[in-house]
């Protein structure tokens, strides 16, 4: 008899669902940091928490940002609840997007060099509310991952029933 987990059940059992892992040194591209995140190998290919998780990759193949971001995401979530009895969970997603955007130029160029497809972001928030012509390269940039990290906290909160 298999026992199955609810990874969902709260921030902690989610989080508990991620390890961090070193990488093959003979795999090991020095652009690379010499650890990444990953589901523990006993999640099953196909469960729900596997489903979850190549969601919040928004059609982007698996990819060390993404699940460092799901870590850095639920870490904040449980961060919060520890230091607020009832936390306005409808009011994180901007807030814990703000705490974890780059703000670093080189940072934010190489995340969109990692994935092209990441400039949609930006274009998606451009038609919605025409962001100012003055804002710098940096700034339009920093927006389009601040849209990036908010949507995923948001699916993350909802997921965990907080939203």
């Amino acid at each position: 008899m298999t026992t199955t987990t609810n990874w969902f059940l709260t921030a902690g059992t989610l989080r508990s669902a991620f390890v961090e892992k070193d990488r093959e040194p003979a795999a090991a591209d020095s652009r690379l940091a010499p650890t990444f995140w990953a589901c523990r190998d006993e999640i099953e290919i196909d469960s729900e928490l596997k489903e979850f998780v190549r969601d919040l990759h928004d059609d982007e193949l698996p990819n060390d940002w993404r699940y460092e971001m799901i870590v850095r995401i639920v870490d904040q979530i449980i961060e919060t609840s520890e230091h607020n009895e009832n936390p306005e969970w409808s009011d994180q997603p901007w807030a814990i997007a703000e705490s974890l955007a780059s703000i670093y130029t080189a940072e934010l160029a190489a995340w969109f060099a990692e994935n092209a497809s990441r400039c949609h972001y930006h274009d998606q928030l451009n038609d919605e509310c025409s962001i100012a012509a003055e804002a710098s390269l940096s700034d339009r940039m920093q927006i389009a991952q601040h849209q990036c990290i908010e949507s995923m906290v948001q699916r993350v909160l909802f997921k965990l029933g907080l939203i």
